[in-house]
């Protein structure tokens, strides 16, 4: 397969999940009312693990992910509480982030690294913390009042997490991005074949795969 201009490996909440979310952040939207906030769509929703940028060898990078999670089980996972990077006094990114299984999507997240650091990916040395990003605010500014709406509890269903999933970025002509399923990776190395065109979640592109394996309505959001 031809070269990923932009890759990043995430997971993927269920369906279920996805649509507990988006009811919550159409229910937390009025706390900001304006357009400062830039909503990203319910089909952008995952949380990164590791952000490549160019892939050039596609076939080697899902060999790589395929051994680093070989040995990794189903992890169970549930979101909720609000954030903002790089602080909530003066947000540029609102996020939903995990109240179960954060640790273990960390443990997760350090075996990619090191898996790909055989194709000489640096492994990121920010704290890592798993994440929905739920809109982007320009100029940053204050997002108090929405982290409080969002609130501290779980939002959704508990579900579990048994793969990852190698996406390519795609900017579109209005600075819009979709995010394209390159390969669905099961954890444990178990393997399930993916249509090509077809994506686990609504409205989500999907790639052919290159190997077999596992917003508020009133402010419709057009960019991760």
């Amino acid at each position: 397969m031809s070269a990923i201009g932009r890759a990043f490996v995430a997971v993927e909440p269920s369906r279920p999940v996805l649509a507990a979310v988006e009811e919550h952040v159409r229910r937390a939207a009025g706390a900001e009312p304006g357009d400062a906030l830039r909503w990203t769509r319910p089909e952008q929703w995952h949380a990164t693990l590791q952000f490549f940028g160019r892939v050039d060898d596609v076939d080697a990078m899902v060999r790589v992910l395929e051994r680093a999670v070989c040995d990794v089980e189903p992890l169970a996972v549930q979101l909720g509480g609000g954030g903002a990077f790089p602080e909530v006094a003066r947000g540029s990114v609102l996020w939903l982030g995990f109240t179960d299984g954060a640790v273990a999507l960390a443990e997760l997240a350090r075996a990619i690294g090191s898996g790909a650091a055989e194709l000489g990916f640096a492994p990121d040395d920010h704290r890592f913390r798993p994440h929905l990003t739920l809109a982007r605010r320009r100029p940053a500014g204050d997002v108090r009042p929405l982290v409080g709406a969002l609130g501290t509890d779980p939002v959704g269903p508990a579900w579990r997490v048994g793969e990852i999933v190698l996406f390519a970025s795609d900017q579109r002509p209005d600075g819009a991005r979709d995010h394209s399923v390159i390969s669905r990776i099961p954890l444990g190395g178990e393997r399930i074949p993916i249509a090509s065109g077809a994506s686990a979640v609504p409205g989500r592109r999907a790639a052919p795969a290159v190997r077999r394996g596992g917003t508020p309505p009133s402010a419709r959001p057009t960019s991760a």
